[in-house]
């Protein structure tokens, strides 16, 4: 079959057609673009393990975190298994990259000092009791962490 020459030439407008169509679209108002995508792979992240049950204090430190989190922070929950939390458990959250790993039940203040001694390029905020150290801090409570955060994440 032989193509021809006015069926090129009409093929060639229907394509220069469509083209400035194209362009005339594009160059038209930006109403009905999709909004900007924030990325949040950059955000400070801060990471509270807390128990099973949830004491009074990891859930208002919990509620903290999400006040905190306004754009600038992820925050993520890490539910230990029941009892505190062994040191392959922690070492296990240590390794999900965390800012700063959050831990606000007691129970759980002995193996965050085991961890932190070795983990030292790791920042961990123990709420309402323990012992500070190089990258262990130490604050009284869920409000206290609010001003934490803010101050560790640019905010």
């Amino acid at each position: 079959m032989r193509v021809s020459r006015v069926s090129v030439i009409v093929a060639g407008a229907v394509v220069a057609v469509g083209v400035v169509v194209a362009v005339a679209l594009r160059s038209g108002s930006d109403e009905g673009a999709p909004p900007a995508v924030n990325s949040v792979a950059g955000n400070f992240r801060a990471c509270l393990v807390r128990s099973s049950a949830g004491s009074p204090v990891s859930t208002a430190v919990w509620e903290a975190l999400r006040k905190a989190a306004g754009g600038r922070v992820n925050a993520q929950t890490f539910v230990a298994p029941p009892g505190p939390p062994g040191v392959p458990y922690l070492n296990g959250v240590v390794g999900v990259g965390c800012d700063v790993v959050v831990v606000a039940e007691p129970g759980f203040v002995p193996v965050v000092e085991k961890v932190a001694a070795k983990a030292q390029r790791q920042r961990f905020l123990v709420v309402g009791g323990g012992s500070a150290a190089g990258n262990v801090e130490v604050v009284a409570d869920a409000a206290a962490v609010s001003g934490w955060i803010g101050g560790h994440a640019g905010g």
